[in-house]
Parts: structure tokens; sequence; C-alpha cells
């Protein structure tokens, strides 16, 4: 028999925002002195092994894991991939099989609804990613997460280093290429910019981008943020990885921030922005919402569209179905960007609020609360439904081929219509002649 514990799988040492993630929840389990082991998964594109802080804690062969509980950490787009493969080892076995999941959409595509079925307990990050899991995958206990946040002490601007005028008052954003840049959406933040200050040499916006490809391997969403950004000398683009403290005091240098997003899961950057007491002009939509409120940041106006196949990932062609997100006014965005630059004592209030509202939701997210129902949940295993390994698998691949058929022109996914059902008839024929 197991003991209880959590061992947590994802990508732990990783240099991405699931990476930091997994750390930071590293943290408040220790904290609360619930015992925990570590798997890593390499994410691969040279962005693992970049924080080791818990690699005393690391079990290589995820057959030794010692505890109750396997708690994966990811993107709900790896549960066609790695996360699925490795939970459906364990099911059914003397552990509790756990997926907390980040997703930004309302909805989710049938293979993955499929494919997180064989979980036992779902964990969303935010309300809007519950209710989309909890819509999506009726009859999984769906657990909700707040996510602590640790700011290193010491945490202090340092325009020069950045290369930040002084006298600029300088806005930021910032994202990650392989996060999707059509869903972080920093091409809003420069319209909003260049329409609230079409002139103005004394402002400044710094687009950090976190694991930028090397020069001449960009696609075409980054091809078209560095044209915008070269057209305009006051936008500079910041592409050097920084350790956490340093991206901090980046952060701390600015004056504030801009999340002009389609969707987030949650928006941890934006978080740790307001912890810092930046004002924050952002997306009125998604994950965010979940911290945010018109008292203590600059919530932008938007309009629900279908999501885009400009999108690396939830694009209709990529996902298999049609779902939507938020398009943020630019208009708005540029006026709260202006009223942000110009209106002292308004920046000022909702910095204040920014910075009490975030250590509140700390504060609660240390309890790590979710944990005492996983403990429930193990305890009443017994009476949990057993998990069909190999009917979830069939679905899951009925669900992948049919997402593929829809990808097909008319006549071509005609004639794999024809011949997956050939093949079908066949294989009956054949069963009924050997029996």
């Amino acid at each position: 028999m197991k003991t209880f514990g959590i061992n947590l799988i994802g990508y732990i040492g990783a240099n991405l925002g699931l990476g930091h993630t997994a750390r930071e929840f590293a943290r408040a389990l220790l904290a609360q002195g619930i015992p925990f082991c570590i798997h890593d998964i390499d994410p691969g594109q040279a962005r693992g092994d970049f924080d080791n802080t818990f690699g005393h804690l690391a079990v290589a062969d995820p057959e030794k894991l010692p505890y109750q509980i396997n708690l994966f950490i990811a993107g709900a787009n790896a549960l066609g991939h790695w996360v699925f493969d490795m939970a459906s080892k364990s099911s059914n076995r003397d552990r509790l099989n756990v997926a907390f999941l980040w997703w930004e959409l309302p909805d989710m595509p049938d293979h993955l609804i499929e494919a997180a079925r064989i979980f036992d307990v779902l964990i969303a990050g935010s309300e809007f990613i519950q209710a989309t899991l909890m819509n999506s995958i009726p009859g999984i206990p769906v657990l909700l997460a707040r996510h602590p946040l640790t700011i290193p002490n010491g945490i202090a601007p340092d325009r020069e280093k950045f290369g930040i005028p002084r006298d600029s008052f300088c806005f930021c954003a910032g994202f990650e290429p392989f996060s999707d840049p059509e869903r972080k959406n920093p091409f809003a933040a420069i319209q909003a910019f260049q329409t609230a200050f079409p002139e103005d040499p004394d402002t400044r916006l710094i687009i950090k981008i976190n694991n930028a490809p090397e020069a001449g391997t960009e696609n075409d969403q980054l091809a078209r943020l560095y044209a915008m950004a070269a057209r305009d000398t006051r936008i500079i683009l910041l592409k050097k990885n920084l350790p956490y403290a340093d991206l901090l005091s980046f952060y701390a240098s600015c004056d504030a921030f801009v999340s002009l997003h389609r969707a987030e899961g949650l928006g941890l950057v934006p978080l740790e922005a307001m912890r810092l007491g930046k004002p924050v002009v952002s997306t009125a939509w998604s994950g965010n919402m979940s911290y945010m409120n018109y008292n203590n940041a600059a919530l932008v106006r938007f309009e629900l569209v279908p999501t885009s196949d400009k999108s690396q990932f939830y694009g209709p062609g990529r996902l298999g179905m049609q779902s939507y997100w938020a398009e943020p006014s630019i208009e708005h965005a540029a006026a709260m960007m202006k009223r942000i630059a110009t209106d002292d004592a308004y920046r000022a209030r909702i910095s204040r609020h920014a910075v009490a509202d975030s250590i509140r939701y700390d504060n609660t997210a240390r309890q790590v609360a979710f944990i005492e129902e996983l403990r429930a949940l193990v305890e009443m295993r017994a009476t949990l439904p057993k998990q069909d390994v190999a009917v979830i698998r069939t679905r899951v691949n009925d669900a992948l081929r049919a997402k593929r058929l829809k990808q097909l022109p008319p006549f071509r996914r005609f004639l794999a219509e024809r011949t997956f059902a050939c093949k079908q008839l066949l294989g009956r024929h054949v069963l009924w002649r050997f029996k």
C-alpha cells in the first residue's frame, strides 16, 4: 500500500510557464508539509534543465513513484501524447490519477475530451478552465486550485540594465512563441500603443519574448511582429532569456503592463506585474478574471469572435472544431493606456488595489486546499468507476480519425470514409469465418 503524497509529473525544470507553475506548486506543497516527489519531463526545443531547484526529489522511473497520487501538470494538448500514455499505464492500480490541465478556450475537441476520461480527477487553475472542464467532461470531479506566486526578495527596478530611458513612460508586454502569438496577441498591444501615442517620443513599448527562436527561423506570426516593431523606434523587442529574478526586475522597471490576449487559462505574467504594483491593461475575458476586476486593473472591452487558423494550436483546422475567443477593442485599450500614462491618481489607485488583491489571492493559493479534497477522493477510490483503458484508447483514436477526416478536402474525405468502412466490413467478415 503506497503512502499518501504527491507524485508531481510535468515540465518541472523547464523554462516555460508550465514549468514555473509546477515549481510554484512544489513550493506550496513543501510549505504545507505534504510529501511529494517529482518526475521531470523534457519539453524539447532546448527549454528543459532550466531550474533544478527540486532535482533532489526526482524519481527517474515512473514505475517507482512512491506516493498514492499521480498529479500531472500539463497543457490539455499534451493529453494526446506523453500524459495519456503515462496515465494509462498506472490506471486502476493503487494510485489516483489526477490531471491539472491548462486550456484557453471555453470548449474542447472530442479527442481531448475522450483522452481526459483516463483520469480519476481533474484540476483547473481558474474558474474559466473549471467551467470548460465541467461542461465538456461531465462525471469526473473537477477541483479548483489557485496559483501560488513567489516573489523573491530584493526585486528592484533597473532601467539602465534593460535600456529603458529614465524619463520615458514604458509599457511592457510579454509572451512565449510556443504558447501561440495569435492567442497572446502582442500585435494588439502595438496597435493600441500607436493609437494612444501616435507621435509621443517619451513613451515606450517593450515586448519580452521568452525562448525567442534563432534569427531566420521565425514563423509567420513572429515575422509579422518583428516587421510591426521595426517600423516604430519606440517599440523594443527583448529576446534574451532572463533568470526569474531578472525577469521580475524588468517588469518592475516598466510603468505598466499590457495583455490584450484573446484567451488565457490564467495569465500568470499579468498576475506577476500586479504583485509588483504595476497597473495592468488587460482584456476583460477568460482566466485572468479569476484575480482581476475593475478596481485593480484597466479592463478592456471585447467581442467574441471565431478562432482563426492563424493560431498554431486553437484554429478549427488544427483542433477539428470551431471555437471562439475574445477580440479586444483597440480603441478602448488605447484609451485605457492613455489614462494610465496621464492620470497619476488613477494609476496609483489601481496599482494599490492590484498589490493588495494579488497578495490575498496568493495567500489563498498557498493553502493548496484541493489537496484535502484529493485525500478524500483517495479514501473513496474504491467507489470510483474503473477505467477501461482499451475502450478509452479506441474512443480517442476514433475522435482523432474524425478530426483528420474534417481536415481533408471533400473528395479525399469521401474516399477515406469509404476505405475505412470497407476495412470494418472486411474485419467483421474475417472474424465471422474464424468463429
